[in-house]
């Protein structure tokens, strides 16, 4: 019992530092120190998503020699295929998102995870979803880096069990920040970063988003409520059309489109 005091002692002083820094620069140090008390993890970044529209970059302490890849490159495009970006588009989005629930079922298969995620040597990633300044909708993710062993369940259950105060302190703290919302880039679409290239029909520009964020023919099958064979179809006349015939084509064609529209 005296144990348990101990630590509830402890981990409520750190609460106290976190509520006490809301609004000020320490604050993130502090709250990423608590969490890391719960559950270990390696990085931390945070998005705020507006939409469609290219995200911003509103904290990360990710070193310099990897920042590029992991958030610079990310803003080109790429987030566009993230799962946790699409599950911002929801009105009422999870106020905890977990990657190993949301990522379609050959997300490691995908061009962009052997294009994009794989290179950013995150292992694993969950994230907490929160309103932020501006009418932007935030996600705080902590991940894991490769050579670490994924979150186990029981870790993401600490995390979801702590996702409401998270989401609350957070809330308190990033809608006192500014996150310049008033530079919001064109809004884009999967679609029209590959209309400059073929006459694609909106069934199979929907198609081609599935097969960008990792879905099987199965998976996207199901998701459409067609028939496996129709998929198929779908996906040679894409090909045909875009004058492409591997999957890694399709995402360089999809980031030379969204580079199109943001120079």
């Amino acid at each position: 019992m005296a144990r348990i005091s101990r630590s509830l002692q402890y981990w409520n002083a750190r609460l106290a530092t976190v509520v006490e820094a809301i609004g000020t620069p320490p604050f993130m140090e502090a709250l990423c120190l608590l969490l890391n008390d719960l559950v270990p993890f390696d990085m931390t970044m945070i998005f705020g998503y507006r939409g469609r529209a290219k995200p911003l970059s509103l904290y990360h302490d990710v070193g310099p020699s990897i920042s590029g890849i992991i958030v610079d490159n990310y803003l080109k495009g790429p987030y566009l295929l993230d799962p946790f970006f699409e599950a911002t588009q929801n009105p009422h989005p999870a106020s905890f998102l977990v990657m190993q629930d949301l990522a379609p079922d050959q997300f490691k298969k995908s061009a962009y995870f052997r294009q994009h995620y794989a290179s950013t040597r995150i292992q694993d990633e969950v994230g907490f979803v929160f309103p932020a300044a501006g009418g932007v909708t935030a996600v705080l993710s902590l991940t894991r880096s490769v050579g670490n062993p994924r979150f186990r369940r029981g870790e993401i259950q600490t995390l979801a069990d702590v996702a409401p105060l998270t989401r609350a302190l957070s809330t308190q703290h990033w809608m006192r920040q500014s996150t310049d919302t008033e530079k919001a880039p064109v809004q884009t679409s999967i679609a029209e970063s590959l209309s400059g290239f073929g006459p694609l029909t909106p069934r199979e520009a929907e198609i081609t988003g599935l097969v960008l964020k990792g879905h099987s023919t199965l998976s996207i099958a199901a998701n459409l409520a067609i028939s496996h064979g129709t998929v198929k179809v779908h996906r040679k006349n894409i090909y045909r059309k875009l004058n492409i015939s591997s999957q890694g084509e399709l995402f360089s064609l999809f980031l030379l489109g969204v580079k199109d529209q943001f120079p």
